[in-house]
C-alpha cells in the first residue's frame, strides 16, 4: 500500500482519523489520452503534500492537473489501506505497484524509470539517479553481474576460437573427402585437426609477429605431412 503521510508518530493505528484516497490523471505519450493511472492515499492536505512529493515519481512529467479526491472518510490505517486497494482494483491504474500486480496493463516501476530517462534525454536533461529497486521489482536482465577478469575473458575467447576453428576445419575436410576423396575423414580428420589446433593455441600467443607466422607455417606443414604420410 502507499505509505504517503499516513501515520503520525504517537498515534494509534486503530484510531479513526481523516483520510483521503486520491487519483492522478496521467498522459499516455503513445496515444495522447489521459487516464487515472495512479491511486494513492494521504492523511494530510491533498494538494500541498502531493505537489511536494510529485517529482519523486517517474511519471511526474506526464501528470495532467492536480490530484483529485476519489474517496475520503474517517478510517483506521487498515481501513484506509482497504479503501485504497478497493479503488486500485476498481480503476486499474497502470503506475501502481502494490495491490496491482495482477493488472495486465501495469507498467513496472523499472520500466517507468527507463521511459522517464528516455524522455529526459530527448529534452536534453540529465538522467536521474533513482533509488535502488525493491527486491523482486526489477527484471533479471537489469541485475548487474560482476565482469569476468581479463584472464578469464582471454581464456573464454581462446576456447571459443579453438572450437570454431576445429568445426571449420572438420567441415572443410569433410567437403574435400566427399568431393575429391583426398582424405579419409573418419580415420584421420579428428586427431590431425585436433593436434593442429592445439598446437596453434600457444603458437598464436607468441609475442613477435614473425615468430607467430613461422609457428603457424610449421604447424600447417606438419599437418599436411601427416595427411600425406597416412594416405
Amino acid at each position: 500500500m502507499t505509505q504517503t503521510f499516513r501515520h503520525i508518530p504517537g498515534q494509534r493505528a486503530d484510531v479513526r482519523r481523516p483520510g483521503i484516497v486520491y487519483g492522478v490523471n496521467i498522459l499516455d505519450p503513445a496515444t495522447g489520452q489521459v487516464h487515472v493511472d495512479y491511486v494513492g492515499q494521504t492523511r494530510q492536505q491533498l494538494l500541498s503534500r502531493e505537489r511536494q512529493h510529485r517529482d519523486e515519481r517517474p511519471f511526474s512529467d506526464l501528470i495532467v492537473g492536480d490530484a483529485f479526491v476519489i474517496e475520503q472518510g474517517m478510517w483506521t490505517d487498515a481501513e484506509l489501506d482497504e479503501r485504497e486497494l478497493f479503488h486500485i482494483q476498481r480503476i486499474g491504474p497502470r503506475m501502481n505497484h502494490d495491490g496491482n500486480l495482477d493488472n495486465p496493463a501495469r507498467i513496472p516501476i523499472w520500466r517507468q524509470r527507463q521511459d522517464r530517462d528516455a524522455r529526459d534525454r530527448a529534452k536534453g536533461l540529465p538522467v536521474r539517479r533513482w533509488p535502488a529497486p525493491r527486491p523482486g521489482s526489477a527484471p533479471a536482465s537489469t541485475v548487474r553481474r560482476p565482469k569476468l577478469s581479463l584472464r578469464w575473458r582471454r581464456r573464454r575467447n581462446w576456447a571459443a576460437g579453438l572450437t570454431a576453428g576445429w568445426l571449420a576445419a572438420t567441415v572443410l575436410l569433410w567437403w574435400a573427402d566427399a568431393s575429391i576423396a583426398a582424405v579419409d575423414a573418419a580415420g584421420r580428420t579428428y586427431p590431425i585437426v585436433a593436434a593442429a589446433l592445439t598446437a596453434l593455441v600457444p603458437a598464436l600467443r607468441l609475442r613477435r609477429r614473425r615468430d607467430r607466422r613461422l609457428a603457424v607455417l610449421l604447424v600447417t606443414v606438419a599437418c599436411g605431412a601427416l595427411l600425406l604420410v597416412t594416405d
